[in-house]
């Protein structure tokens, strides 16, 4: 718990009515291929800013998508060995029809230095 310590001349605190963000984000699809970018910028106790980008490709009932996101961590000091968190991911989805779809991922993150995989089925009503 970070609650009380100093960064700076501030204290952190959970108390974070004053925090501001303000996100940018766009995608375009481009025949089958679909790409997804975000910037964020933070004014709180603990995120600088983040930014990522996705890109899909579809082939038929398969979709096959990659992406990067960086995490910039004002607090590194106190809370890990980095100022930034990166993630990388890979992932495959099978369009079952009906709203039904098979689905399984990959991503290597900075995060507690973490390889996480995850498998299942999605629907969509």
């Amino acid at each position: 718990d970070l609650d009380g310590d100093v960064v700076g001349d501030d204290p952190i605190t959970r108390d974070v009515d004053g925090a501001e963000e303000i996100i940018l984000g766009g995608s375009g699809t481009f025949g089958a291929t679909t790409v997804k970018a975000y910037y964020a910028d933070f004014d709180n106790w603990y995120w600088e800013n983040s930014y990522g980008l996705s890109v899909s490709y579809e082939a038929d009932a398969l979709t096959f998508t990659g992406f990067a996101r960086r995490d910039s961590d004002v607090l590194a000091d106190l809370t890990t060995d980095r100022a930034d968190q990166d993630s990388f991911g890979i992932g495959v989805g099978y369009d079952l029809g009906g709203g039904a779809a098979l689905k399984a991922g990959i991503v290597d993150s900075d995060w507690e230095d973490d390889t996480i995989f995850d498998a299942g089925i999605t629907m969509t009503f």
